[in-house]
């Protein structure tokens, strides 16, 4: 009972939907175009990512996303436009590595967003991996990120082993983390820090009712064994 709708508004939207063409994406959502997906499961058989979203809106409901690779989100990738939205309801996140090719720029071992607005809900993100960089599962460097009632379970990176929220400067931006669980994140490699959640330069924050349980660090200088937060 798998429903997959696509709708592009206005006229001049596309969606291209690629296989292993380019070895960067699947789904490529482009000039305001909308894309609701439900029940689905998408396997990148650790070639290339699924989604590369740009000034366009991405809806996920009940759906697997897998086995993605991407220097920037192995998954999903919002790109540089402010009308970038993503909003991710019931799905889980799996087996997925951010390859870390640029270092300090790359990262995401899920999702990255370099900006827009993302909303998720009920959601698992498990076993992603940031090679030699930030956000095993998350990083997002403008925007909004709003995250509730989900699992971040055994992701790995440089920094912010699972969650890297680090805006630019001078930018309105928003991070807000309620009632999810951070379950053995890991952070390991030079100058790692942050095992779960790492918070930065954000204009409204809020971390409220979060479980963060065996998260763990190797930085000798103990910045942030589950949580750091930082020039808010």
């Amino acid at each position: 009972n798998m429903q997959l709708t696509l709708r592009a508004e206005p006229p001049s939207a596309t969606v291209l939907v690629q296989a292993q063409v380019n070895n960067e994406h699947m789904v490529w959502l482009q000039n305001g175009a909308e894309l609701i997906v439900e029940d689905m499961t998408f396997d990148a058989l650790d070639i290339e990512r699924v989604f590369l979203v740009d000034d366009s809106e991405l809806t996920l409901r009940r759906s697997t996303l897998m086995n993605g690779r991407g220097h920037q989100g192995a998954l999903i990738r919002l790109g540089g436009s402010s009308s970038n939205t993503l909003d991710v309801e019931d799905c889980v996140f799996a087996d997925s590595i951010a390859t870390g090719a640029h270092g300090n720029d790359d990262g995401g071992g899920h999702i990255f967003i370099e900006h827009g607005d993302v909303t998720i809900d009920r959601t698992v993100f498990r076993n992603g991996e940031a090679t030699n960089s930030r956000g095993g599962s998350i990083r997002i460097d403008g925007g909004q990120l709003v995250v509730s009632e989900s699992e971040f379970v055994d992701n790995t990176a440089r920094r912010a082993g699972a969650v890297y929220c680090r805006p630019a400067d001078g930018s309105d931006d928003e991070c807000r983390f309620t009632d999810n669980r951070f379950v053995e994140n890991v952070v390991d490699g030079q100058s790692p820090n942050a095992a779960a959640l790492f918070i930065r330069n954000a204009d409204i924050v809020h971390v409220g009712r979060n479980v963060f349980c065996d998260n763990t660090s190797t930085d000798v200088m103990n910045r942030g064994g589950a949580l750091r937060l930082q020039d808010l």
